[in-house]
C-alpha cells in the first residue's frame, strides 16, 4: 500500500542512525596526547658556521604535548607545546700550543594553535592535515674555552609568531589513538631563520 514504510526499512534506518551516533561519539570531544620524534633544523647561522669549519649537529630529538577538541569526526582545534630539542655546532683549533674550543648550542620551543581536518578511510584509520601558528623562542649559548678553561660565554635570543603545517595518519583504538605525523615549522626573527622538519609518533586519549 502507498504511504506504508516496511518494518524492515524502519529497523535498517534505526540501526544506521545508531551506528552513526556511536561513531560520532567515539570521534568527537576533548583529547590529550604526547608525541616524540626527530627534529631536523635548517638555520642560516649554522650554515655560515659550517662554511667556517664548524661541525654541526642539526638533527635531534624533540617532543610535544597536545590538547584538542574534535567538533566533528572531521574537524578539530588543537593546542600544543613543542620542545624541538637542542642543536649544536662546535670547532676545535690549535693556537700556539694550546687548543681553542668553541661550542654553540641552540634550543627552540613554542606553543601552537592549529585547525585539524580529518578524512576517515576506514572505521579506525584516518588521514589528517593541520595548519596553524606557533609562538616560539630560541636561546643560543656560545661558550669558548682555551685548554678546557672557559673565557667567554654569550647568550642570544630570538622569538616570533609564525605559521606551521602538518599531515599524518591516525588509527583509533577505542578511546585511544596512535598517530604518525610530519610537520614543518618556518620560523624567523629579523635576519635569523629556522626551518624545522619534525617526524613524530604520538599516543592520545579521547575523554
Amino acid at each position: 500500500m502507498k504511504g506504508v514504510i516496511p518494518l524492515s526499512t524502519l529497523i535498517l534506518l534505526s540501526c544506521n542512525l545508531a551506528m552513526a551516533q556511536d561513531y560520532s561519539s567515539r570521534h568527537t570531544g576533548i583529547y590529550f596526547g604526547a608525541s616524540a620524534g626527530s627534529a631536523e633544523l635548517n638555520n642560516n647561522t649554522f650554515e655560515r658556521l659550517s662554511n667556517h669549519g664548524f661541525s654541526n649537529d642539526e638533527t635531534t630529538s624533540g617532543y610535544q604535548i597536545h590538547f584538542g577538541y574534535n567538533f566533528t569526526p572531521n574537524v578539530g582545534l588543537e593546542l600544543s607545546y613543542t620542545d624541538f630539542g637542542d642543536y649544536t655546532s662546535e670547532i676545535s683549533l690549535p693556537v700556539q700550543g694550546s687548543t681553542l674550543q668553541e661550542d654553540i648550542e641552540t634550543g627552540i620551543e613554542g606553543a601552537g594553535l592549529a585547525l585539524v581536518g580529518k578524512m576517515p578511510v576506514t572505521r579506525g584509520l584516518s588521514f589528517y592535515t593541520k595548519a596553524g601558528i606557533i609562538a616560539w623562542e630560541s636561546t643560543t649559548l656560545d661558550v669558548a674555552r682555551m685548554d678546557d678553561e672557559q673565557f667567554m660565554e654569550l647568550e642570544f635570543k630570538a622569538e616570533g609568531t609564525d605559521p606551521f603545517f602538518g599531515l599524518g595518519a591516525e588509527y583509533n583504538l577505542g578511546r585511544s589513538a596512535i598517530r604518525s605525523e610530519y610537520a614543518r615549522y618556518s620560523l624567523a626573527d629579523g635576519d635569523e631563520s629556522f626551518q624545522i622538519d619534525m617526524f613524530s609518533l604520538s599516543l592520545s586519549y579521547l575523554f
